[in-house]
């Protein structure tokens, strides 16, 4: 499969056409399941009332089979991830019928090597019965127990991240920060990041600029567009700090 492309179609099925082994990382925020945990304030509800919307895909499945998707995705990754590779997955808690779901309940059977904290600094979500959430978590998995490819600069990075989510065109917008981070952490110049939930390319932009080869997975036609045409603008800056 060529690298340095986005592949317009589903993710589980795209992933089961690659080969084992194919990648060096993988770094991915997939949607929430945010329907299936929206909250009515008056007329409106949350998450619509602040543009969480996804086009076609609606993100509202029965929670036991977003679980059990999920964790087929994740199978996949780590089927076409290299030996010493890493999986960064981006996730947070949920409120669903006032039970709080969190990402460990699908994530048992993985090998997770550090849970990083993701404090957003804001929210979208506008819930006045309840504090404002602002912590997400970014799971790092592996495919062995034996330690992956890491910089050890990145020690330095701690394991609370500060990274406001800035606003764009995509409806729930990935920090290029955190993607930087991952990519610098635990990959060199050369090697390929895949992105089964592309979204708007953040992953793919931040990669092509640290001279690391990318593959995206997209559902979305538009969003794809939006994607092509950030890559386009981005051009190969070497960076040697960890900042």
């Amino acid at each position: 499969m060529k690298p340095n492309q986005i592949i317009c179609g589903d993710c589980l099925e795209v992933l089961k056409t690659m080969p084992d082994g194919f990648v060096d990382m993988v770094v991915t925020s997939p949607p929430y399941n945010k329907r299936a945990s929206k909250k009515r304030i008056g007329k409106t509800h949350a998450w619509k009332k602040h543009n969480i919307d996804y086009g076609d895909y609606k993100d509202d499945m029965p929670e036991e089979e977003y679980q059990e998707w999920q964790k087929k995705v994740l199978r996949e990754c780590l089927r076409v991830l290299k030996i010493n590779g890493s999986i960064f997955y981006n996730h947070k808690p949920r409120i669903v019928n006032h039970k709080i779901i969190f990402p460990h309940e699908w994530l048992g059977e993985f090998i997770i090597r550090q849970m990083i904290i993701w404090n957003r600094l804001g929210s979208p979500v506008i819930d006045t019965i309840r504090f404002m959430p602002l912590v997400e978590y970014i799971f790092w998995i592996t495919k062995e127990r034996k330690t992956p490819k890491f910089n050890p600069e990145a020690f330095h990075y701690k394991e609370v991240w500060e990274i406001p989510a800035k606003p764009s065109e995509h409806p729930a917008p990935f920090p290029e920060k955190i993607a930087e981070r991952c990519i610098k952490a635990t990959s060199d110049v050369g090697d390929l990041v895949l992105d089964p939930f592309i979204g708007s390319g953040t992953t793919a932009a931040v990669a092509k600029r640290l001279g690391r080869n990318y593959l995206g997975i997209e559902l979305n036609p538009e969003y794809i567009k939006l994607a092509e045409e950030r890559i386009a603008g981005v051009a190969y800056q070497p960076e040697l700090d960890l900042k």
